[in-house]
C-alpha cells in the first residue's frame, strides 16, 4: 500500500446509495479520510495535498476543412484482416444538460443520435450484406469528454467538462483492401443522403420513437444508476457551484435521457439533413479522421500511397508512425466550448469569488436516498513576499 499512499496524484471519489442520511454519508467519508490521513503522515517524508482534480480524460479538437488519416500496420504478423475506423466529430460541444447548455447543442445532439440510429441497419446491409465487404461492418453514435482545469482571475481553477459527439463507422474485412474500403463507406455516406431526403415523415418518426424509447429505457440495475447518476456528479458539479460550498441541485443534468427523447420527437428531415451536410459531406466544416490498420493479405504500402484531396476527401493529411501522430496531436487546441474564455468563464468566476472548496460543494448534493460525492483538491502554494 505504500505506493498508493504516497502517490501525489491519488485522489478519493466516494459514493453512498441508498437508504442513508447526509449526515452519516458526511461522517463515513471525514472516518475514511481520516484513517487515509494518518497513513500517508506515516509514509511520506513530508506533508503534501491532493492536487487538483479534474473528472476525466483530456480531448483535442480536430480542425474543419482537414481530413486526417492514419496509417499503420498491425503489431501482429499473423493478423490477416484489416480494419477501417472512421469518426466524425461534431464542431459544436455536445449536451451537458438544460440548465448548462444551449437549445443548439440540445438538438444538434439529439440530432447525431437519431442519424446514427437511421443509418445502422442500412449501412450494416450495403457493406457486409450486399457487397460483403467485411466479417464485421457497423456504424454507431458515440460520446466522450474532455476535461480541464481553467483559469479564473482570482487565481484560482476549476475543473469544466464538455461532451463531445461523434458518428463512428467501423469495417474489418479479410477480403478488401483498407484504401478501398475507405472509398465503399464514402460512396455509401454520398449516397445516403438521398435516402434521407426521400424518407417519409412517418418513417422519420418512428426511428425517433425507438431512440426516444431507448433513451427513456427503465434501468433495472441499482448499480447501474448510481453509476449514472455519480457521473453526472463527476463531471458537472463543479458548474453549478455556489458560494464556493452549496450546489444548485436543480441545474444537476439528473433529466438528460427525459429531455433528449422529447427533443428526437421533435426533429424533422431538415434538422437532419442540415447536420448530415455539415457533419459529414461538406469537406469545409467536418472534422474526419480516419484509421486505416493493415493485416499480412493486403500489407500497408511503403512508401505510403497518398489518396489525393478531391470533392470527397477534401485535404488530407496522412500519418504513418507514432512520432507523426505525436507531433500533430500536440498542435491541436483543446476541446473546450468555444464561449470558453468569454461568458462561461466570467459566470462560473461570479459564482467562484470565495476560495472554492469542490469536495464540500459536491458533497452537498442529495437525492433520493444520497447521491454523496467528495474529491480531494491541492491548495495552491502561497507566494512568498519580500
Amino acid at each position: 500500500h505504500r505506493s498508493v499512499w504516497t502517490d501525489e496524484g491519488m485522489f478519493v471519489e466516494c459514493l453512498y446509495s441508498g437508504n442513508v442520511s447526509s449526515e452519516e454519508a458526511k461522517d463515513f467519508f471525514e472516518q475514511a479520510m481520516g484513517i487515509i490521513g494518518t497513513a500517508r503522515s506515516h509514509l511520506c517524508e513530508k506533508s503534501s495535498q491532493f492536487r487538483g482534480w479534474v473528472p476525466g480524460p483530456f480531448e483535442r479538437r480536430l480542425p474543419t476543412g482537414e481530413d486526417f488519416e492514419l496509417h499503420f500496420q498491425s503489431k501482429n504478423a499473423k493478423e490477416e484482416n484489416g480494419a477501417v475506423l472512421v469518426t466524425y466529430q461534431s464542431q459544436t460541444e455536445g449536451f451537458k444538460g438544460k440548465s448548462l447548455s444551449s437549445q443548439e447543442s440540445m438538438r444538434l445532439s439529439a440530432t447525431i443520435r437519431l442519424i446514427s440510429t437511421i443509418m445502422r441497419e442500412p449501412f450494416f446491409n450495403e457493406l457486409r450484406t450486399k457487397q460483403q465487404l467485411g466479417y464485421i461492418v457497423s456504424s454507431y453514435y458515440d460520446l466522450n469528454f474532455s476535461s480541464k482545469q481553467f483559469s479564473i482571475p482570482t487565481d484560482e481553477v476549476f475543473p469544466s467538462t464538455t461532451p463531445i459527439d461523434s458518428i463512428v463507422l467501423y469495417v474489418l474485412s479479410r477480403n478488401t483492401k483498407p484504401t478501398e474500403v475507405i472509398n465503399r463507406i464514402d460512396d455509401f455516406l454520398m449516397n445516403f443522403r438521398s435516402r434521407i431526403a426521400d424518407m417519409t415523415s412517418y418513417e422519420i418518426q418512428s426511428f425517433a420513437d425507438s431512440l426516444a424509447d431507448q433513451l427513456t429505457k427503465p434501468i433495472r440495475k441499482l448499480g447501474d444508476e448510481a453509476g449514472g447518476h455519480f457521473s453526472k456528479i463527476r463531471r458537472f458539479a463543479p458548474e453549478v457551484v455556489v458560494d464556493g460550498s452549496e450546489i444548485e441541485l436543480e441545474k444537476l443534468p439528473w433529466d438528460n435521457a427525459d429531455v433528449l427523447a422529447k427533443c428526437v420527437r421533435t426533429l424533422s428531415r431538415e434538422d437532419i439533413l442540415n447536420v448530415w451536410d455539415s457533419l459529414v459531406l461538406k469537406t469545409e466544416s467536418r472534422s474526419r479522421i480516419v484509421s486505416y490498420v493493415y493485416g499480412n493479405t493486403f500489407p500497408m504500402d511503403i512508401p505510403l500511397k497518398i489518396r489525393s484531396s478531391n470533392d470527397v476527401t477534401g485535404k488530407v493529411v496522412n500519418i504513418s508512425t507514432k512520432e507523426e501522430l505525436l507531433i500533430k496531436r500536440r498542435s491541436l487546441i483543446p476541446y473546450e466550448p468555444n464561449d470558453k474564455r468569454g461568458i462561461f468563464v466570467r459566470a462560473v468566476w461570479e459564482k467562484h469569488r470565495t476560495r472554492v472548496r469542490y469536495a464540500a460543494a459536491a458533497a452537498a448534493v442529495v437525492g433520493v436516498g444520497l447521491w454523496g460525492l467528495t474529491m480531494m483538491k491541492r491548495d495552491q502554494p502561497k507566494k512568498k513576499t519580500n
